[in-house]
């Protein structure tokens, strides 16, 4: 199922959520709050996405939300035994939203405004080899520690902008994809994927050296379910 078709109504609804929805990549979303159901119905009724806009404490959703969110696309839906809905979305455009309330139905919608697409520079083709080479280290390195962790990138990346692509990838806090999605140029976000990616692999590296020292040592990475 897609849902990309023009809304109906002025105003989007929002789901505050505890993870970033990063354009051209795909997340499993599960929802029991009875009013976040009746968002997704509402959605699919009106074939309309809704959007997901990082919040870094879903107790006080409006005290911590940010401001720059992603449209999800509705891709696949579907209801458990327990009447959980299990919704897998796909990344849109991004957006800027205001005035974030909650409607008659219980959920939030907010006015929204699309950012503009990155028309300023885009990856040359030096970036472009740097990063993957820099992600074939990385997936090497967190194989090692956990292979579970690792999605190997799709081996045709034509349809995908490799920056979200990278961040999704990367076993990193959503603070760190959302200082991404929010930035406005697509070599911005190019240089700064290879900043973490650096910053990754050392610590990586120094995770492996430890735990050659003290086999019994725990040690946790930042885990999502995509």
């Amino acid at each position: 199922m897609s849902s990309k078709k023009t809304r109906k109504t002025s105003k989007l609804p929002i789901l505050p959520a505890e993870l970033v929805l990063l354009p051209g990549t795909q997340i499993l979303l599960r929802m029991k709050d009875a009013h976040y159901r009746q968002m997704v119905d509402d959605c699919i009724r009106d074939e309309m996405p809704f959007g997901v806009m990082y919040c870094s404490d879903a107790e006080h959703p409006l005290a911590t939300i940010a401001m720059v969110g992603c449209l999800a696309n509705i891709v696949d839906f579907e209801q458990d035994g327990e009447g959980v809905y299990i919704t897998r979305v796909e990344g849109g455009e991004r957006f800027m939203a205001k005035a974030i309330q909650k409607n008659d139905e219980g959920y939030f919608e907010a006015e929204y405004t699309p950012l503009p697409e990155d028309v300023d520079m885009a990856l040359d083709e030096n970036l472009f080899e740097s990063i993957l080479n820099l992600m074939d280290i990385y997936f090497e390195l967190l194989e090692i520690i956990d292979p579970d962790l690792v999605e190997e990138l799709p081996s045709d990346l034509s349809r995908y902008d490799l920056t979200f692509l990278t961040l999704d990838h990367m076993a990193v806090g959503d603070a760190v994809r959302q200082k991404g999605l929010e930035m406005p140029s697509v070599k911005e976000r190019g240089q700064y994927c290879m900043q973490i990616l650096r910053q990754e692999i050392e610590r990586l590296k120094f995770l492996l050296s430890t735990s050659d020292e003290d086999d019994e040592e725990d040690y946790e990475l930042p885990q999502r379910m995509n």
